[in-house]
């Protein structure tokens, strides 16, 4: 009977690692790596192939805290911790960038509706459905796929990324130019606005208490 050329040979005794011994075996058995290597070295090149690129925008945003506490000199009793600042502001930031009505604020904004009407990817409005009613379906469902491209992450103490995913660079760099600024404005008018509304509730105040002192004269 032949032997069997696939065999494994006895390994020597007392040796250790042999080089030689590893070499041969590979030999034998090199169909069962060549074949695979380059079935996935050809299926990895269909890919490639195939599938279309995504480029990807961001921008960085550091963000400063300022936070004062105030207590009575004999008081000994310590405030209680907060939370992770870090956590709570991310939270914040993805909340406002994927909201409904921020994101389509920046559809409106950039005309995505004309661009994907223009390029063919949304038609004319249904029979019994006006053109404004059209349009604002168009704008919602754009801010839904606005939704899934924008992507928010943490990368550092204090410091946060907001980018958005396109297939074309130019417009992965203009949606993300344009989320990067409406949401420093919309953070601007919202740190302005309290404000606003404390210093007119203390003018209020001072009125009210201007024409109680009056009338008490």
């Amino acid at each position: 009977w032949a032997m069997d050329s696939y065999a494994d040979e006895d390994a020597p005794r007392g040796g250790g690692f042999d080089p030689h011994q590893l070499w041969r075996m590979f030999v034998r058995r090199k169909w069962l790596f060549i074949v695979p290597f380059f079935v996935c070295l050809g299926m990895a090149a269909v890919a490639i192939k195939t599938q279309a690129p995504i480029f990807f925008s961001s921008a960085q945003i550091h963000v400063i805290q300022e936070s004062t506490t105030a207590r009575s000199l004999p008081q000994e009793s310590r405030y209680p911790a907060r939370g992770n600042p870090d956590a709570e502001t991310f939270a914040l930031i993805q909340t406002i960038v994927t909201g409904p009505r921020f994101l389509e604020a920046i559809v409106r904004d950039q005309e995505l509706d004309r661009r994907a009407r223009e390029a063919g990817l949304v038609g004319p409005a249904p029979p019994g459905m006006s053109e404004e009613q059209w349009r604002e379906r168009v704008v919602r469902g754009l801010a839904r796929e606005l939704e899934e491209q924008i992507r928010v992450r943490q990368e550092g103490v204090r410091l946060f990324g907001i980018g958005v995913r396109a297939g074309d660079p130019d417009q992965a760099y203009e949606l993300s130019r344009a989320v990067l600024d409406r949401f420093l404005a919309e953070e601007r008018a919202n740190r302005l606005q309290p404000s606003s509304s404390t210093r007119d509730f203390l003018e209020g105040q001072r009125t009210i208490y201007q024409t109680q002192l009056d009338e008490a004269e």
